[in-house]
């Protein structure tokens, strides 16, 4: 998927305090006035005083970037479970993703090879094995540190569909550091000639040590006749800035090959290594 640059904001949220300092409003008030300068006080004990909000202290901050070392790779076990609400209807499917990190670069972009290797496939909870010489599906694509993805393949079948969905977890990182509370966001207007509806993503940082930060996700697209939206969590690896985990839930969208194109809610699950975190015959 090529995408030109999208706008990144970060938000800053401030609390203002605004005295009121009029003797006519001291007054109304039921207050006394000083009589050295007019201006209204409260008549409050000193036991009763309100105290200051503390300030929410931020023991550590990380810059999250991507680590593109080449040769590097990155495995996880993949769910992307389909519910039908209305006709309670189950498609769920498990897979090992890779992600290796190549040599080659392309105009400042590190090229990465993903490789998808189908594990399960569940139908209203039969499970269904692939033949043991199932192909895995490769991807190309290409990054930069701050996560940002050019170029990538789409899938060979129901290709606006799986990239709408792929899309999702991707994060794009701020050039600064990020700390507990920290918001951003991204936006992607539908003139990238990617032919996808526009996209707003919105992350924030709700926990963050020296090893992992937890981002909250909201996601919308807009513009198109049926947007998707979606709400999640993301863990990142805060020396590698690749996903850790990821448990996000994705409305109103379809299931790939669905002649009948019936919404549903697809809950989609990463877990780093070759164990699975989410079972679709237990969700």
């Amino acid at each position: 998927m090529s995408v030109s640059s999208p706008s990144v904001t970060r938000h800053n949220h401030h609390t203002k305090i605004l005295p009121c300092f009029l003797d006519g409003c001291a007054r109304q008030r039921g207050r006394s006035v000083s009589p050295r300068t007019g201006r209204g006080f409260a008549s409050i004990s000193p036991s009763v005083m309100p105290s200051p909000a503390p300030a929410i202290a931020s023991p550590f901050d990380a810059t999250l970037r991507l680590d593109l070392t080449p040769g590097t790779t990155h495995q996880y076990e993949v769910t992307r479970d389909y519910r039908s609400a209305e006709a309670k209807e189950q498609t769920a499917y498990s897979e090992s993703v890779t992600y290796t990190v190549s040599k080659d670069q392309e105009e400042g972009r590190t090229k990465i090879s993903a490789s998808y290797v189908l594990l399960k496939t569940v139908f209203d909870g039969q499970i269904v094995l692939p033949s043991s010489k199932s192909i895995p599906l490769v991807r190309k694509e290409q990054r930069i540190p701050n996560g940002q993805v050019f170029l990538r393949e789409l899938f060979p079948s129901d290709r606006t569909t799986r990239e709408r969905q792929t899309r999702v977890t991707d994060v794009r990182f701020l050039s600064e550091p990020i700390h507990v509370g920290s918001v951003w966001a991204r936006d992607v207007p539908d003139t990238t000639g990617n032919e996808f509806p526009a996209a707003h993503w919105e992350w924030t940082c709700t926990a963050l040590d020296d090893k992992t930060a937890t981002l909250t996700l909201t996601f919308a697209e807009r513009e198109c006749a049926k947007p998707i939206t979606a709400d999640g969590t993301l863990t990142i690896d805060v020396k590698t800035g690749w996903i850790d985990s990821a448990d996000v839930k994705i409305h109103n969208t379809i299931t790939p090959g669905d002649s009948e194109a019936e919404a549903v809610e697809l809950q989609v699950t990463w877990t780093k290594g070759s164990k699975p975190s989410h079972d679709p015959m237990k969700f």
